[in-house]
């Protein structure tokens, strides 16, 4: 049986064991003497910059899609415009395309490359789309700029991970 105490839920004792969960989702396993929480196993660099880059990526393809409900962009891109870039020409597409495939390939890319050169790597992408946000904000409709702030925190988050990447005892 199961009661509310603290925002939380606490079991009753059985078997000499009594568990407390709270909203936040941590959950702490009591025996008769002993307190046991569950731990959060810390997560390897090259994996948490990966995930930042998901999340990134993520934002990226959100706010392209959102855009599309901006009033004129579905006749602008008829119109074979691309906003600032201007005419669509498959040089505008192939840098345009280049530019977004970089956060994508950052995803694998923190996985398997030298720690050296995938802490370098991460920086230099980080900074470079760090900038490339915060140049394409200003005049931006709200949704734009909360996925915009979104996108500099994390990317502001990689520059960061990297930058304190942990060195190894020598």
């Amino acid at each position: 049986m199961w009661q509310s105490i603290g925002g939380g839920f606490v079991g009753r004792r059985e078997r000499g064991l009594h568990c407390t969960s709270t909203f936040a989702g941590s959950i702490t396993v009591h025996d008769a003497e002993h307190v046991h929480p569950l731990e959060r196993m810390p997560l390897p660099r090259p994996l948490l910059l990966s995930m930042l880059w998901v999340s990134v990526t993520l934002c990226y393809l959100y706010g392209d899609y959102f855009g599309l409900y901006v009033p004129g962009k579905i006749q602008q891109l008829l119109d074979g415009r691309m906003g600032p870039l201007g005419a669509v020409t498959q040089q505008v597409l192939l840098g345009t395309a280049t530019m977004m495939a970089m956060p994508s390939l950052m995803v694998v890319l923190s996985l398997v490359l030298a720690p050296r050169v995938s802490r370098w790597l991460n920086i230099v992408a980080g900074v470079l789309f760090t900038a490339i946000m915060l140049l394409t904000m200003p005049g931006a409709w709200r949704f734009y700029l909360l996925l915009g702030v979104i996108e500099v925190a994390l990317t502001v988050s990689i520059v960061w991970m990297a930058w304190t990447w942990p060195r190894r005892a020598a």
